[in-house]
């Protein structure tokens, strides 16, 4: 990751963790690129949702990673920051840090279905893994629609 790049994602974390989520959005859009990708292996359900044109949404539970979907804090100082917020707004006061960051994480990553794209057309990386061994397909999606549907960006993140 270049440091804009980098630089922009903390600050968009940071207004998400203070609740701040009309600036947060205003800076993910202002980053969101022109196009993104998903790679997906040609199958029936798949096929479907696209007809439809839609996506199809796996469970963030059934990923083969047991990182994927969870929340992970690089520093105590941040998680101490996000628990304070919640104890404040939620007038929630966990015994520890790290019940409260289990709780939410747990509960996230139980509920969350979540379908991934990408920023590279090209990733051969990708075209094995998530499009059958260069079998599937790769869809084009133009953000500029996403951008202008708060109910819809609001959903999207970006990868941390």
């Amino acid at each position: 990751m270049n440091d804009i790049e980098t630089n922009w994602k903390s600050k968009y974390i940071m207004k998400m963790i203070e609740c701040e989520n009309i600036q947060a959005l205003t800076i993910k859009k202002t980053f969101m690129p022109e196009k993104l990708y998903k790679y997906e292996s040609y199958c029936n359900y798949k096929i479907d949702t696209l007809r439809r044109k839609e996506f199809y949404l796996g469970k963030a539970s059934d990923f083969n990673d047991p990182f994927d979907c969870k929340g992970i804090f690089y520093s105590k100082d941040i998680l101490e920051e996000v628990v304070e917020i919640y104890r404040k707004r939620y007038k929630y006061d966990p015994r520890s840090t790290e019940m409260l960051f289990k709780t939410i994480t747990d509960v996230m990553f139980e509920k969350a279905f979540v379908t991934c794209f990408s920023e590279e057309k090209f990733n051969m990386a990708l075209w094995n893994f998530y499009a059958d061994q260069h079998c599937g397909y790769c869809i084009e999606v133009d953000t500029a629609n996403i951008k202008e549907n708060e109910s819809v960006l609001s959903r999207i993140e970006p990868v941390i």
